[in-house]
């Protein structure tokens, strides 16, 4: 939301204290449980604007990933307010294509979806959703995430950046609002890296 900002954008919160944001497009953030479609729907009813918000309360460590964060509740909410464009966090490390290189295709990865086969489930079952709906979506899709600040990034449609390895949070959170008013961008996943 701080992102949004200088863009000016404004979100529910900032236009519910006056703040205009210098106009711009505005934003709705739906306050609801994400598995409950009418609570998010009323949420979103009263907040949406151009965009609407979508995410996690809470400590994002006990953050919940994919279906369980944009499923079919959170697209129906979408919907109901109208709103077409929907931008979603997927994992670099969920897939292999053709921009990854040996290492990373046959030692990495497999190794990393082991581990995280749960959370990768969740995401590709998001992806599922998304593909599935009327809705202009984008996946971003982000390799191991690091708590730096912003820098300049590689962002490359439907495959894998080479030799991308990490990305801020500030950088996905920049990704992300780039990719909300970039129409080559509906309909893809954007791997988005250093």
């Amino acid at each position: 939301m701080t992102q949004s900002l200088p863009r000016g954008w404004v979100t529910g919160s900032e236009a519910e204290l006056g703040d205009e944001g210098g106009g711009g497009l505005q934003v709705g953030a739906a306050i609801g449980e994400v598995a409950d479609e009418r609570e998010l729907e009323a949420g979103a009813q009263e907040q949406a604007g151009d965009r609407l918000q979508v995410g996690v309360r809470g400590d994002p460590a006990e953050a919940l990933f994919g279906a369980q964060v944009v499923g079919e509740p959170v697209v129906g909410a979408v919907r109901a307010t109208g709103v077409r464009r929907i931008v979603s966090v997927d994992a670099a490390g969920r897939v292999s294509d053709p921009g990854d290189g040996l290492l990373m295709r046959t030692v990495a990865k497999p190794l990393v979806r082991r581990i995280l086969r749960a959370n990768f489930d969740d995401l590709a079952e998001a992806e599922r959703v998304l593909r599935a709906s009327d809705l202009d979506w984008t996946l971003i899709s982000p390799p191991r995430l690091t708590d730096n600040g912003h820098r300049p990034y590689r962002t490359v449609l439907d495959h894998g950046i080479r030799a991308g390895r990490t990305l801020s949070r500030a950088d996905v959170a920049d990704a992300m609002l780039n990719s909300v008013t970039t129409p080559a961008h509906i309909h893809h996943r954007v791997s988005v890296a250093y």
